[in-house]
């Protein structure tokens, strides 16, 4: 008889406990050890976003989550496939896969990067995708005639979309390219109307024929975003999208080439607009808008918001008055303004004028350097133009936010520069900064917010930001006399502090993707996916 017991095993509950804080290596290990843990494994192998890069990893994807059909599934919630066009045979597992398995896939959310290429991959993996019916939110970036098609099939009861439609070639119409619903932000996604709340689509075209009424009416859309658009056409997205609160609308460079061959088209498209919702009616919920300044003058609208944001570059009395009287905002916010419009001048005019006597609220990001030479500024000049400016606003609350990224490289918008030539410059103007640098370096944040409080005499709070400045980024100052206000203070008031509170909790529905993608990949693989966008971005540009 031996003096030795047998070794007690670890029960099934600490080894466990072990897999939830081990590496992928380990729990796969582990699940061989019973088949509880087998069982409870993909628990922990599945990250809360799936990310597959490349046909390897589609593969080993389809392998894993087929083992135990179809009980993995629903562990299966957010799906990002950032492939390119993939190779027959493992198009054909994935068409397979998809039409096998699409009762079982419930998908809070779905992206696909080169959406286009993807799909063009398998004649049937645009069907194949259109079964899946149980998605929430959908992201398609550089979709094309076959992603669209997936749109326009698809069945899904959709909570919200984001769409990114490759640039129409030169020369060419859509349907010529696309065929007759492709780009119509109306139609794309029609068998959504009765679910989705938000749309954004890049690059949509919408003709408006006198004798065409587009049938879908999408009754819960809260949230439209159309950006590098054609003209707009307010009498068709009032009627498809009746109960809009908040809008973003920007035309494309193909419509800017345009207006500049016929200087008179702005007006021309305002004057259809304002006439067709006086006699057909207009938006009644709508509390927010944003676009540029020809943007929002093309629109002519006619019903009053809580909320404008105007983004840059222009900014003149001539366009921004009529808009203001029109919409009669209490909050305005100006997005990506450079110093030359307020040392112009042309700030001060539209604040002088009684157009502005409506805003109880301002907020102001400036984004120094992005039009003119760092050497070129005179801050401190700025700033007291900027103080005379709003001396006489009957405002309750303002936000300043300084960005300086464009003091770190040469202005955004030189593609001429290559990568030597950035770092030369960097390397030099870290050596030697210019004098707006040295003057933001010693900037009081706090005396500036204050400084705010003093020259308006109905001012209580000053929220001033500076960002992306070597050596002190991120730096706040909140002046907020007798606590006036909070960020739960209902009304427009509270919005300068809610952007604050936002920003420094880094609470961005955008910047929290980039956070699971990054986490979902490792860093070395989500900067590559980054360098990928940015390259596809700047060859666009």
């Amino acid at each position: 008889m031996s003096d030795h017991a047998a070794p007690k095993l670890l029960n099934n509950d600490i080894l466990l406990n072990i897999m939830q804080v081990s590496d992928t290596n380990t729990v796969c290990s582990l699940m061989q050890v019973s088949r509880p843990l087998y069982h409870l494994g993909p628990t922990c192998i599945l990250p809360p976003l799936v990310f597959i890069e490349d046909e390897q990893r589609l593969q080993s994807f389809i392998a894993f989550m087929t083992a135990e059909e179809p009980y993995r599934f629903k562990f299966l919630r957010r799906l990002c496939i950032a492939t390119d066009s993939i190779s027959s045979p493992v198009s054909e597992l994935l068409v397979d896969f998809l039409t096998r398995f699409k009762s079982v896939m419930e998908l809070s959310l779905l992206h696909i990067e080169y959406a286009e290429r993807f799909i063009q991959s398998h004649p049937g993996l645009s069907g194949a995708l259109a079964g899946l019916s149980h998605i929430t939110r959908l992201f398609l970036r550089d979709a094309g005639k076959d992603a669209g098609a997936y749109c326009y099939a698809m069945n899904a009861s959709l909570d919200s979309a984001s769409l990114t439609l490759t640039p129409l070639p030169v020369g060419t119409t859509e349907e010529t390219v696309w065929g007759e619903q492709a780009r119509n932000p109306i139609t794309l996604l029609h068998h959504a109307q009765d679910t989705l709340r938000s749309l954004h689509v890049d690059g949509t075209v919408l003709d408006s024929p006198e004798d065409v009424m587009y049938k879908p009416r999408y009754s819960h859309l809260t949230r439209l975003c159309l950006r590098n658009n054609d003209l707009p056409w307010v009498f068709h997205y009032v009627r498809a999208f009746p109960n809009i609160e908040e809008l973003t609308f920007q035309v494309s460079k193909r419509v800017w080439d345009d207006i500049t061959q016929t200087p008179d088209l702005v007006e021309r498209q305002s004057r259809i607009n304002a006439a067709s919702q006086t006699e057909f009616g207009t938006w009644t919920k709508l509390r927010r808008v944003t676009g540029t300044l020809p943007d929002l003058l093309m629109l002519a609208l006619l019903c009053p918001v809580e909320q404008l944001v105007v983004v840059g570059p222009w900014f003149h009395s001539t366009m921004a008055n009529p808009v203001l009287e029109s919409l009669k905002p209490a909050y305005l916010e100006l997005q990506d303004f450079d110093v030359p419009f307020i040392d112009s001048g042309r700030f001060a005019d539209v604040m002088a004028g009684p157009e502005a006597s409506s805003i109880r609220s301002l907020s102001l990001d400036l984004n120094i350097g992005v039009e003119v030479e760092p050497g070129e500024i005179d801050f401190a000049r700025t700033l007291d133009t900027l103080v005379e400016a709003i001396s006489g606003l009957l405002i309750k609350t303002i936000g300043l936010n300084i960005g300086c990224s464009c003091l770190l490289f040469p202005a955004r918008y030189d593609t001429s520069l290559n990568n030597q030539a950035l770092v030369d410059w960097y390397k030099k103007h870290r050596a030697s900064p210019p004098k707006v640098t040295r003057y933001l370096q010693d900037l009081d944040l706090d005396a500036l917010a204050q400084r705010f409080v003093d020259a308006v005499p109905s001012l209580h709070t000053a929220v001033v930001t500076l960002t992306s400045l070597p050596g002190r980024r991120h730096a706040v100052a909140v002046a907020n006399e007798d606590n006036s206000f909070t960020w739960n203070t209902p009304g427009v008031e509270a919005i300068p502090l809610k952007r604050l509170r936002d920003a420094l909790r880094g609470a961005d529905s955008d910047d929290q993707e980039v956070r699971d993608f990054a986490e979902a990949m490792g860093m070395d693989r989500f900067l590559k996916f980054a360098q990928r966008r940015l390259d596809t971005m700047n060859t666009r540009v």
